[in-house]
């Protein structure tokens, strides 16, 4: 192991607008001999220490301008940066454009990168096409680049990836890249408030979906799998929060099928608190993810989880032990196991503590602040 940094001050460099980065920083404040840097578009979180700093890089609406001076502005920053004081390694949660300034200084610079993948590849490039139309231009232009980050970046002894599930793991070892490259290691939460919410009383069961209306969230597949169930069990009843492109057709939907007193759309709640007091199982039925923090946020608020065998998901739930997992893309495997939920209240509070015990046990967030800091300081 190469001993150089054990005695002095990482200089991390993270980059973009992940809203996990925000649960990270208040524990990467408390290691101290780590300094970071954080160069975002915008942020609202105030450091602690002298040993965080925030550069916020101008505040646009998404156009091809704004994007052209995200590249040079942020190209610039981390110049100066590294001026005043070598940087030892860019973080950048992404592998798409935002990643082309930390490749940049990577080449120029030999600064060490750790890339932290949104989600698998073949989901990735699934949900570019499912998710809102694109023209034949974006296709190409899209496959180019995945062909080039998968070819050239595992080229790049200094280029490290953190793998937050096992499909992405095996993805990128199919893609040849080095095993002593990549960190496993998914997003973790900060469990604290989530143990404190407290259910609202109600007779029904309520359902609940939760996150961004995309064609990829296979919120339709959602729809008309709960619509065929409450033949059986009229009295259940399904929330759904979140905003995005589907909202037009959960709300024609509810309207033609006069399902208005069964499903509720609630839009966008600021608080996940407040859903979570309201419901109580979450339906995930996503064709693939990353690792979806709902998942965990649920599992620590006492509120069951059904969820796609998908990536991201499976590597949470053990089916019929902590959760149940069905088939996304068979309605009638749904149905099933919505109606083994049912079938098995007598099973729901040890299935709760189990699901409960491995989020705390497997997923808090200080072991992933604390291996990611300890995987940094043995590469660097």
């Amino acid at each position: 192991m190469d001993t150089t940094h054990e005695n002095k001050e990482l200089n991390l460099v993270v980059g973009g607008k992940n809203t996990h980065l925000l649960e990270l920083l208040p524990l990467y404040e408390k290691i101290e001999d780590l300094k970071i840097t954080i160069l975002t578009k915008y942020s609202k979180y105030q450091p602690s220490t002298n040993r965080v700093k925030i550069k916020t890089i101008h505040k646009f609406k998404i156009s091809k301008i704004s994007t052209v001076y995200f590249f040079l502005k942020s190209f610039k920053e981390l110049v100066e940066i590294n001026k005043k004081e070598p940087i030892d390694v860019i973080n950048i949660h992404s592998y798409y454009y935002d990643i082309i300034s930390p490749l940049l200084m990577n080449y120029l610079f030999n600064i060490p990168l750790l890339l932290t993948t949104p989600t698998d590849f073949t989901t990735a490039q699934k949900e570019e096409f499912v998710s809102k139309p694109q023209s034949l231009f974006y296709r190409i232009a899209y496959y180019a680049w995945m062909k080039f980050f998968t070819k050239i970046v595992r080229r790049r002894k200094i280029i490290y990836i953190q793998a937050i599930n096992e499909k992405i793991y095996r993805d990128l070892i199919n893609f040849h890249f080095s095993k002593d490259n990549l960190i496993k290691m998914p997003n973790c939460i900060s469990s604290k408030e989530y143990l404190r919410v407290k259910k609202d009383d109600h007779k029904a069961i309520v359902y609940g979906f939760l996150g961004r209306l995309l064609k990829s969230k296979n919120i339709r597949f959602l729809l008309r799998s709960f619509s065929k169930y409450i033949s059986n069990y009229p009295n259940d009843k399904l929330f759904i929060f979140g905003k995005g492109p589907e909202e037009p057709y959960i709300k024609k939907f509810i309207s033609d099928n006069n399902l208005e007193k069964t499903i509720t759309f609630w839009g966008f709640l600021k608080s996940k608190f407040d859903i979570y007091k309201k419901i109580d199982v979450l339906i995930h039925p996503s064709f693939g993810e990353g690792f979806p923090m709902t998942i965990l946020e649920a599992n620590l608020t006492n509120t069951f989880v059904i969820a796609s065998n998908v990536s991201g998901s499976k590597d949470i739930i053990d089916h019929k032990e902590n959760g149940l997992l069905f088939n996304p893309y068979n309605e009638n495997d749904l149905i099933e196991q919505l109606n083994y939920y049912k079938e098995h209240q007598n099973l729901l509070p040890q299935l709760l503590e189990k699901a409960k015990n491995k989020v705390l046990t497997n997923f808090d967030i200080e072991i992933e602040v604390n291996k990611i800091y300890s995987f940094l300081k043995s590469k660097l």
